[in-house]
């Protein structure tokens, strides 16, 4: 995960019609087609490490999520393309995800024909432990694979309770007992979700992950955060408390879920 040579991004397909932060599908110097996201008028140095920490702490959980990287931007791509061109495109490292063939566009149906249903507990949990807002009541959050009739989780700009121009004063205001819970659990989508936590332990899988997890693991998250992002080490510092506290305190998130979870039966 660590100290890899970055990919270096050598064309740009397209600029996806969704996303407040004007993700753009590129190629690269790796043979791989990746989702970028980068630094410019709309979006912060702040979403591309939340997309990161993000992307590794499902990586820890065994949570699906597309295989991720750091991809170099150099300025004459940037110039090459008008769209880069007028968002101010700033040239360097980005966040990037494997480009995945599918569809942002869950339904009941789809959910119905997934392979992993298992997961969508974890994936309930996951973003009470990050305070993410977004998936809630947002259509493209959630990805169908349709070559593996898996669901997989995208778009983690709106972690730490919605923002991606948080500070560490903000953060810590967050860090609660009992830990916080994003507000909007009566969302679309998380309607769609409420069939797939019941029983007496739907969160048996992510709840053995999460106990497995070392204080190691969580310090792993934020290394290699490329120093032009311009994260702080007090930004940092901020970030690992705030995930070590939720994660330390998950088992007094989970009640808090069952005003909406109500098919899930067990007491905690």
């Amino acid at each position: 995960m660590m100290n890899k040579k970055r990919p270096k991004v050598t064309s740009v397909s397209e600029k996806f019609k969704n996303g407040t932060t004007h993700p753009f599908s590129v190629k690269t110097d790796d043979d791989k087609i990746y989702v970028l996201k980068g630094i410019h008028d709309e979006c912060t140095n702040k979403a591309l490490v939340n997309e990161l920490v993000s992307a590794r702490l499902a990586e820890l959980l065994e949570l699906p999520i597309p295989p991720h990287s750091i991809v170099e931007l150099t300025q004459d791509v940037i110039s090459e393309n008008t769209e880069m061109s007028l968002l101010n495109f700033v040239p360097g490292p980005c966040f990037a995800s494997v480009y995945i063939k599918g569809n942002p566009r869950i339904n009941p149906m789809y959910l119905e024909s997934i392979t992993n249903k298992c997961d969508i507990p974890g994936i309930v949990l996951f973003d009470q432990l990050l305070l993410n807002t977004d998936r809630s009541n947002n259509d493209g959050n959630l990805y169908y694979n349709p070559k593996k009739k898996t669901l997989m989780i995208i778009d983690h700009t709106n972690i730490f309770g919605g923002f991606q121009y948080w500070t560490v004063e903000d953060l810590k205001q967050r860090i609660k007992i009992p830990p916080l819970i994003i507000e909007n659990l009566n969302g679309k989508l998380y309607r769609y979700l409420v069939p797939y936590v019941y029983g007496n332990s739907p969160f048996d899988k992510i709840e053995k992950r999460i106990n497995s997890i070392s204080n190691e693991d969580i310090s792993r998250l934020f290394l290699d955060i490329p120093l032009e992002w311009g994260i702080s080490e007090e930004e940092i510092l901020t970030m690992r408390t705030f995930i070590t506290h939720q994660i330390s305190h998950y088992k007094e998130i989970l009640p808090q879920l069952k005003t909406v979870f109500k098919q899930w039966k067990g007491a905690y």
